[in-house]
């Protein structure tokens, strides 16, 4: 997200690394993060969870997004996947739902107040 958005305001390239018809991520917005790690340490201390935003989205989906919010001249240049990184990533959040959490900043919602934060720094 941090490289789209800053390649995005200095029109530079971004750079996707595998298939963009498959290649996918589940994003959260670090408020949403936040509110889950506090939720989890009141519950069930000694768990593991999941934290997400629920929604697994085409990388190739944000990246063209990310360009028309910044108003950029930065082309989508797809390259070779690499071995590290998973091609479809969308996590089960169910067990953190069940104590209560809930994503409140979806990934559009969320990209759009990093564009505003990023503008104000790069």
């Amino acid at each position: 997200m941090h490289n789209f958005i800053v390649n995005a305001l200095e029109d530079k390239d971004l750079e996707i690394y595998g298939n963009p018809k498959i290649k996918t991520l589940d994003f959260t917005y670090v408020d949403d993060f936040v509110d889950a790690v506090i939720l989890a340490m009141k519950k069930e201390w000694n768990k593991e969870y999941n934290i997400s935003g629920g929604e697994e989205f085409l990388v190739y989906d944000l990246a063209k997004f990310i360009i028309e919010e910044t108003n950029s001249k930065s082309k989508i240049v797809v390259k070779k996947e690499e071995i590290a990184q998973p091609q479809k990533v969308k996590l089960d959040i169910s067990a953190i739902k069940n104590i209560g959490y809930f994503p409140k900043v979806n990934l559009r919602e969320g990209v759009k107040k990093c564009i505003e934060f990023y503008k104000k720094r790069v």
